[in-house]
């Protein structure tokens, strides 16, 4: 099976991109330009929205928007930019790891009503 043939085997499969680019292990730029010449050929390839999956497809995300003070989101920009990823990504890391450890009240004072 030819790599091209891979990629469109799994689009149609309904997997995405990024999800194909790592399960054949191609680069997905690969993946993009696969899809997009077999697209041209008139093979019928759904389209996808952008951004990434949730790590568990059978668990969706909920989606909480906040705003936080200047000095906050600079703080956590800096430290996302020194781990290398992103301040969503950084954010959601914190709070996860503070629900899954139960680490409220060591970031939270106990009397904080």
């Amino acid at each position: 099976m030819t790599k091209k043939t891979i990629i469109i085997t799994l689009a149609l499969q309904g997997l995405r991109p990024a999800e194909i680019a790592q399960q054949a292990n191609l680069n997905v730029y690969t993946v993009y330009q696969a899809l997009r010449h077999a697209r041209n050929a008139g093979v019928n390839i759904p389209r996808y929205q952008g951004g990434r999956t949730p790590h568990d497809p059978n668990r969706p995300m909920q989606e909480i928007r906040m705003l936080v003070d200047p000095d906050v989101a600079k703080s956590l920009k800096a430290e996302a930019d020194r781990r290398g990823i992103q301040q969503r990504q950084l954010i959601r890391q914190v709070l996860t790891a503070v629900t899954e450890d139960d680490l409220f009240g060591a970031v939270l004072e106990e009397d904080a009503a």
